[in-house]
């Protein structure tokens, strides 16, 4: 497949995107190319992401689909099954067996998957209006904290981007558009009541200490800025979060390393093989996971601390069930 057909900017698209930050500014990136596109929300879920694509209406219509921030992994035969050609921008490690670029998915680990789409379109359309305002997108999804004070400004804007708190997926593409990266009066008095409540769920949380130099969470609301207190606290080398996934009806897990040696992605495939029913994948210092129950869920918790501690300490070997090709990211 010639991927420069995805560049033709008068084609009917359809973009299947993740649904946080990087997958809105992903769309926005599509929307300024293609004015006309469409979008359908991806949740990373076993089956719910299988039916969301199976259940898009009039298909045919689209002369391409565009996957951003998101590798579908196990319904791709259902994309194919469809004729219209695909391209996938992600750059999620656990998707990285699946990079092809002959065939239009390029997995990208270097940048966030706005960012892959803003470089991939750059030539078709002047877009640099936007660039800045996708490089706070990229520190964020990244976790890039080495200029505290620029990641600190993007993560207030992941703040702003979500349902129960300030902007939805439409509201935020109608309000960045424009590309500006700074904040209203009205969105900084927001930020300072959200600050409010995070500042009450921390300091009522319950920390459990783990081997290795790891500290274990219960928390359902806030749990992004708790995790960056509690890597600005430097007392652990990685935090994993349990937390109430009432989307699907799931216990959800947060992995968050603070040590360079930790990539959970290198034993997350391992995980998933021996629980049944759980999902685990991301990036190397910034993992998510689903459990069908508490039980599981501290199943997970359980079989991951080793790896993590063998990561520290530099006796990690991946062995053949890590490196098996994963399902679903």
């Amino acid at each position: 497949m010639d991927i420069q057909y995805f560049k033709n900017p008068n084609m009917n698209v359809l973009n299947c995107t993740h649904y946080d930050l990087d997958g809105v500014g992903s769309h926005l990136i599509i929307k300024t190319i293609f004015p006309n596109a469409k979008y359908a929300k991806m949740y990373y879920g076993k089956d719910n992401d299988l039916l969301t694509f199976n259940t898009i209406p009039n298909k045919e219509q689209y002369n391409a689909i565009i996957f951003t921030d998101y590798t579908p992994a196990k319904f791709m035969d259902n994309v194919r099954a469809t004729g219209i050609p695909t391209m996938v921008l992600d750059h999620h490690a656990s998707a990285s067996d699946f990079n092809d670029p002959s065939n239009a998915i390029i997995i990208d680990k270097s940048a966030c998957g706005a960012r892959l789409a803003y470089d991939f379109y750059r030539d078709v359309k002047d877009i640099s209006h936007l660039e800045e305002l996708i490089n706070y997108i990229d520190t964020f999804d990244r976790w890039v904290r080495t200029d505290k004070a620029r990641f600190e400004h993007a993560y207030k804007m992941n703040m702003l981007f979500k349902d129960k708190y300030k902007l939805n997926f439409d509201a935020w593409i109608e309000a960045y558009k424009d590309g500006h990266t700074e904040f209203t009066d009205d969105e900084i008095a927001f930020l300072n009541q959200i600050d409010n409540e995070v500042e009450q769920t921390y300091n009522t949380l319950q920390f459990t200490d783990l081997p290795g130099g790891g500290v274990l969470t219960r928390c359902d609301k806030h749990s992004t800025e708790v995790g960056i207190r509690i890597q600005d606290s430097e007392k652990y080398n990685y935090w994993i979060n349990i937390y109430n996934n009432k989307r699907e009806n799931k216990i959800g897990l947060m992995f968050r390393g603070y040590n360079p040696n930790i990539s959970f992605d290198k034993f997350a495939r391992k995980i998933e093989i021996h629980v049944p029913g759980s999902n685990m994948g991301g990036h190397g210092l910034s993992c998510g996971g689903k459990a069908d129950n508490e039980t599981d869920a501290m199943r997970m918790v359980a079989m991951s601390i080793p790896y993590i501690q063998q990561q520290i300490d530099g006796t990690f070997v991946q062995d053949e069930e890590m490196l098996s090709k994963p399902d679903e990211i």
